[in-house]
């Protein structure tokens, strides 16, 4: 399921449902929840209000992502925050330690900056076999409509859930 994320938005129901007719007999409860919840919703029957899609595929589908070069998660975000919270010492802090404790993230910032001007690798590199692994997958979806042209939509999904879970 976790490579859904990898095809086109208006693919993804589509594809769900190849996807949905492979599953085995035990997982299809939870292959229905996601239908629910993050594909099509319940539509409305007699008098039963339909339930709309808490989440839908625009929300947290990435085929764009991979080939616009995006980065696919907020852990740099997080990260940074979850810092700045301890630099900061507390959730509510008063506005004068708050506006000190941006100051001093500012100068730190532009001194990192200056390093990487004057030549300073940066410290977080990403390993070998990481970039490997996002350049298979930008290559698997970049290929996604031959994929598809071939009706190996099954494969496709197999592929990318191969490399995800490198």
């Amino acid at each position: 399921m976790c490579a859904l994320a990898f095809v086109p938005p208006e693919d993804v129901p589509n594809v769900f449902d190849i996807f949905h007719n492979e599953v085995p007999e035990e997982f299809i409860p939870i292959s229905t929840y996601f239908e629910v919840n993050y594909i099509r919703g319940i539509r409305a029957i007699g008098r039963r209000n339909a339930v709309k899609v808490r989440c839908p595929p625009a929300l947290w589908n990435q085929y764009d992502s991979v080939l616009h070069g995006v980065a696919r998660t907020n852990n740099a975000t997080e990260g940074w925050h979850n810092r700045f919270q301890i630099l900061v010492g507390r959730s509510h802090s008063s506005l004068y330690s708050f506006l000190t404790e941006l100051q001093k993230e500012q100068a730190d910032v532009e001194y990192m900056l200056r390093e990487l001007n004057l030549g300073k690798k940066a410290k977080n590199v990403p390993n070998e076999k990481f970039l490997r692994v996002e350049e298979r997958i930008i290559t698997i979806v970049e290929n996604y409509q031959d994929y598809v042209d071939e009706d190996r939509e099954l494969a496709y999904l197999n592929t990318i859930g191969y490399h995800l879970h490198m």
